[in-house]
């Protein structure tokens, strides 16, 4: 599953209550529409559109003629694409970060006041997480993500979870019920994620030790398992520069 995504049919059922634009914007934001989270907390489509939109993808077998004629009106101008069995099989997708283009700073307070900034942990790997309550794919893979910050530590990697505009109340509540101990950064309205452009959730930055921005890591990742592992030991191997 990819940025809480679903099959056809629950798209389908999805449209038909709600509507194709509504449908259409939480594509697009990646997001879910209000007060249809237990219907349409997982419709979502790929989406490769004009410069600044970030892909979702479809979950379950490719969408139907009649669901795509459904659909289309409201994202006129966006190519639609369907993904593969094979994408689809994998669950994420992964896009290396511009080469050219350094990382965006990240400045925030966790839920204990610590202040973080992405700049003076250099020298370690760094897995930025975004996050919220309501995204059942973020959820699923935050335990394989604690379990891969516990197993290489705090002085080889750093794990931070940033939370998408929810309150500190909202948050620590979640913590509390599932025992996270991750370093949860609060973002109540959404700058950091503008900045990192992301839009759809779960998305995870990868950032090397030597402070270099790798890639980007959409949708659901067993962080314990080899992939992750293929994506996340290459960091390690990547010192920091020295400075004269």
């Amino acid at each position: 599953m990819v940025g809480h995504s679903t099959g056809g049919g629950d798209l389908a059922r999805c449209i038909d209550r709600h509507g194709n634009k509504r449908v259409a914007k939480a594509v697009r934001v990646g997001g879910l529409i209000p007060g249809a989270r237990a219907e349409c907390a997982a419709a979502a489509v790929r989406i490769d559109a004009v410069p600044g939109a970030v892909p979702g993808t479809v979950s379950g077998e490719p969408l139907q003629s009649h669901v795509m004629r459904a659909v289309w009106p409201a994202v006129l101008g966006m190519a639609v694409v369907l993904v593969t069995a094979r994408a689809h099989a994998q669950g994420f997708d992964v896009t290396p970060w511009p080469a050219r283009q350094g990382a965006p700073p990240l400045q925030a307070r966790d839920l204990h006041g610590q202040r973080w900034d992405l700049a003076s942990l250099r020298g370690k790997a760094v897995l930025i997480n975004f996050w919220a309550s309501w995204c059942a794919p973020c959820l699923v893979e935050m335990p394989s993500l604690q379990a891969l910050a516990r197993r290489h530590g705090p002085e080889q990697l750093v794990v931070l979870a940033v939370n998408f505009k929810e309150s500190a109340p909202t948050a620590q509540r979640f913590v509390q019920r599932t025992g996270l101990d991750l370093p949860v950064l609060l973002d109540p309205a959404g700058a950091i994620a503008r900045q990192w452009k992301v839009k759809v959730f779960p998305t995870t930055v990868l950032v090397a030790a030597d402070g270099r921005v790798q890639a980007l890591v959409r949708g659901e990742l067993d962080w314990t398992g080899p992939q992750a592992a293929a994506l996340v030991e290459p960091l390690f191997r990547t010192a920091p520069r020295k400075t004269p």
